[in-house]
């Protein structure tokens, strides 16, 4: 059992460290966020933006 120990141990703290990655950590470094609320009918969404949903937002149909 004590021969894996450092094994476990090393393999947490990898994981850890794997699992911490900053939301802000992008490339771009944009840090704005678009807002959106309401209804959204003719709105196309981008993955290259950050959006921020404020109250109750609504995708209708078409």
């Amino acid at each position: 059992m004590k021969k894996f120990l450092p094994y476990f141990l090393f393999l947490a703290l990898l994981g850890t460290v794997a699992c911490t990655k900053d939301k802000d950590d992008d490339d771009d470094g944009n840090t704005e966020f678009i807002e959106l609320s309401g209804d959204l009918t003719t709105r196309t969404l981008t993955a290259a933006n950050k959006y921020l949903l404020k109250g109750q937002v609504f995708v209708r149909s078409g």
